[in-house]
């Protein structure tokens, strides 16, 4: 009577169980989002999450290509930006680590290449021309667990898709198409830093270190708040283009703050400056009397080399426009605006610490 108990128990469980994955397979619903134009990025967000407010397990995404998609003999380069809403067992902190996140376009199945330690972050897709058909195309994003036991951030467990676009047009970038990039005017300051004849300043505390060693500027960064500002000061003709330019790799410290350039900066208080993240983000800002202007938002760009390596940095002024570029892609514009004062150079975000090397302008 007792095993016959047992058994009975046992029985009711995988009939429960049954029914909670039955009721659970009924609740998840599939989204289906219509990306209008092929040569502008989708303008909507996707979430692709287990459960929560959502509960979806997969999204599609329906485009229309034409006739000449059939002719190319080339991959077509699909760019997407993901933002993770899954916690790490270990960090608590949102990442890729628990799962996959696959791409089916048609009846193909490709997995998108992802740093598991980044929270947000672009990828690129290479699509097979025979994967694609002319006319309607269903891209469909789902995922699979490595980890169940993954928490979750917000209203569901998965990710958002931020950024959708084709690399070959890149949404309305006529300004990419027309300025190829930054090399087109003569050099007219150039710092190599293998001495330190243009006097930059140097220093070694337990808050920071400005040193040039080696041919490169050592810039590290080792409190919690805050930045450090290092610059020279080298006057350009605003009336005129310009290009300024950088290689700084970031050696140490965390991804979700930044570091770059500086210019047209008065003080600490009154400058411009365009930063990237090891998460992959770019960011344009200016600082007017110690208040803070956002004008290019933190902005996914599989253009940026993540985590720990060298980006390449520059802006270009096109008449009254200023353009970003980072390793030689452009990667957005603004207005340009006037200077504060004519000091040049580079910025570092809390805790991290950088290399700068070749910094040159060009007029």
């Amino acid at each position: 009577m007792q095993n016959n108990t047992h058994l009975f128990q046992k029985i009711w469980m995988v009939s429960l169980c049954g029914i909670l994955l039955l009721i659970s397979q009924a609740v998840r619903a599939k989204t289906v989002v219509q990306w209008d134009d092929y040569r502008q990025p989708c303008q909507q967000t996707i979430y692709v999450f287990q459960h929560g407010e959502y509960r979806q397990e997969s999204a599609e995404i329906q485009v229309n290509l034409p006739e000449e998609f059939a002719r190319r003999d080339v991959p077509l380069t699909l760019v997407i930006g993901l933002q993770s809403r899954t916690l790490s067992k270990q960090t608590k902190q949102p990442n890729f680590d628990s799962f996959t996140a696959y791409l089916k376009v048609n009846s193909k199945t490709y997995a998108i290449p992802l740093y598991k330690e980044l929270s947000s972050q672009e990828a690129e897709i290479a699509i097979k021309p025979q994967d694609l058909r002319v006319g309607k195309n269903t891209l469909t994003a789902r995922f699979q667990w490595h980890d169940q036991k993954a928490s979750c951030s917000g209203t569901g467990c998965g990710y958002e898709i931020l950024a959708l676009y084709f690399k070959e047009f890149g949404g309305n970038r006529s300004i990419e198409r027309q300025y190829s990039g930054i090399d087109d005017l003569p050099v007219m300051f150039e710092e190599s830093f293998t001495t330190n004849a243009n006097h930059w300043f140097e220093m070694e505390r337990p808050e920071a270190v400005m040193r040039i060693r080696d041919g490169k500027l050592e810039f590290a960064h080792h409190r919690d708040e805050g930045s450090w500002l290092l610059w020279n000061e080298i006057p350009l003709d605003q009336a005129h283009d310009f290009a300024i330019s950088a290689t700084i790799r970031k050696i140490s410290g965390i991804n979700d703050h930044g570091y770059g350039l500086i210019w047209g900066a008065k003080d600490a208080n009154n400058r411009y400056q365009f930063l990237v993240a090891g998460n992959g983000f770019y960011k344009y800002e200016k600082l007017v009397n110690n208040e803070w202007q956002e004008v290019i938002p933190w902005t996914p760009s599989a253009y940026i080399n993540p985590l720990n390596a060298a980006n390449t940095l520059a802006i270009r002024k096109f008449g009254d426009r200023l353009s970003f570029f980072v390793n030689g892609q452009w990667l957005g514009e603004a207005e340009f605006e006037p200077f504060f004062g004519n000091n040049i150079g580079f910025v570092l975000n809390l805790n991290m610490a950088v290399e700068c090397d070749d910094l040159i302008l060009r007029q």
